[in-house]
């Protein structure tokens, strides 16, 4: 793309701050994936809505649109919020109040983490009622434009309990919700940035409990661990369950059951038949939501984790082929694949908790369960490793999306499968042309293919 002239970009009245030196664009290139690289042209310090709205419609109105993606922690693994090289990228993070919490709303600027937001509402003794992702050192625009996948199994993705949002587009600032613009909402939440730039949301909270207890219990195979999981769910005791593995022991799936309350905690009848609890132990509901925390946060101290490049595959599937897609799949992973900080995860959800968003989720069919499962296998490179391992990974990425695929299930986008860009917009998120055909006419949000695209278009 031609060079724009980064000068003639209007006076920021917000405080918002134009970087094009070379260190300021360099840290910019990458996200947490560590694999995809593009020096963008330029680097926006967002401050307010105001001043990203005047940028997104200078880059609209230039001969040459100026592509533009957002950021906040970079929680992306594959280069979805790196612009083009040469475009522009917006960094959200000082866009981080907490405007106002009153009895189940929060309503906070999206560049806010989800730590933010949780230890906000916990003052007030309150709770998200999605629950936060996993790790809460995300950006709250970052999760609901990815859709957000919580433990808590009973209450869909966290773009499911948000009830507004304000979305800067090439062509205006709007106000969103069920009721407002519902089109763009619809579209924005789980849409990965394509047909605007989220700044601001409301999100919903329910009252926090006191303490949570958690039960660990050790299976020998992953079919053991999702019988055990709809089980759990059955008997409606769990406020969370996920199966995770790990290294050393990655032939051991621990299904954990964590249950939130208040006086009397439940006792282990809730794994009646299921077997003793390999572990028990009980929490402060903010320890407890907080806990991966403080594991990211010693790896990235300790060992430089944000650093090392990773592959990470991150599926959806529905219950009738989940047990399919595990046994066809699970003898394929090896020490390449887990070794290090490296992790396994299912988290079933409830089919009926999820509305409607841009968030693509696997179509019902016979044999359904109830639950959709989002499967992750979280690669880091392992030490030693030769030259071809991205390469290799992203080779096993992509045959296990086309597997999920053949089977019913999708694509989660925060991952690391290649596709091209016709691939991108048929399984990606879901797409809504009506929307971006009126508030990204020229496409400066959506030039970008799923990078690097390893098969032709």
């Amino acid at each position: 793309m031609d060079t724009p002239d980064w000068n003639s970009i209007p006076d920021l009245p917000g405080g918002s701050e134009l970087r094009t030196d070379v260190a300021t664009r360099q840290e910019a290139a990458a996200d947490l994936g560590n694999v995809v690289h593009a020096l963008p042209g330029a680097v926006l310090n967002a401050k307010t809505t105001e001043d990203i709205a005047e940028v997104l419609k200078w880059c609209n109105e230039q001969e040459v649109p100026v592509p533009v993606r957002a950021a906040g922690t970079k929680h992306n693994m594959y280069g979805q919020s790196i612009p083009p090289a040469g475009g522009l990228r917006i960094d959200m993070t000082p866009m981080n109040t907490v405007f106002a919490l009153q009895p189940g709303t929060i309503d906070v600027a999206a560049g806010a983490t989800l730590r933010d937001v949780v230890h906000a509402a916990w003052r007030t003794g309150q709770r998200l009622v999605s629950g936060p992702t996993g790790v809460t050192r995300v950006s709250v625009g970052g999760v609901l434009s990815a859709g957000g996948w919580s433990m808590v199994w009973r209450e869909g993705s966290v773009a499911d309990r948000c009830t507004g949002l304000e979305l800067v587009t090439p062509t205006g600032i709007y106000w969103c919700s069920r009721q407002r613009h519902p089109d763009l909402f619809r579209a924005a939440l789980g849409g990965c940035g394509r047909v605007g730039i989220i700044t601001r949301a409301h999100l919903q909270l329910c009252q926090a409990p006191s303490s949570t207890r958690t039960w660990m219990l050790n299976v020998d195979t992953v079919g053991e661990a999702i019988n055990a999981m709809r089980v759990l769910a059955d008997r409606g005791v769990a406020t969370e369950l996920s199966t995770r593995w790990h290294p050393p022991d990655t032939n051991i799936y621990r299904v954990i059951a964590a249950s939130y309350y208040d006086r009397k905690p439940p006792t282990d009848r809730v794994l009646a038949a299921l077997g003793s609890p390999s572990a028990r132990f009980e929490l402060n509901y903010l320890e407890h939501i907080t806990q991966a925390d403080a594991i990211y946060d010693d790896a990235i101290a300790e060992r430089a984790w944000h650093t090392i490049p990773r592959s990470w595959s991150d599926l959806i599937l529905p219950g009738r082929s989940i047990n399919t897609y595990i046994d066809q799949t699970f003898p394929e992973i090896g020490p390449q694949d887990l070794s290090g900080d490296s992790w396994g995860l299912i988290l079933p959800h409830r089919v009926a908790a999820f509305g409607t968003t841009a968030l693509r989720l696997p179509e019902p069919g016979p044999g359904d369960d109830g639950f959709h499962y989002l499967v992750d296998v979280l690669s880091d490179q392992p030490a030693g490793a030769d030259a071809t391992w991205l390469a290799r990974q992203a080779d096993r990425n992509r045959r296990w999306w086309t597997r999920a695929r053949r089977l019913g299930g999708t694509l989660y986008p925060i991952g690391s499968t290649p596709l091209s860009q016709t691939e991108w917009r048929a399984h990606g998120p879901r797409y809504f042309d009506d929307v971006t055909t009126r508030t990204d006419p020229r496409g400066i949000l959506s030039a970008w293919a799923h990078p690097p695209a390893s098969v032709p278009v």
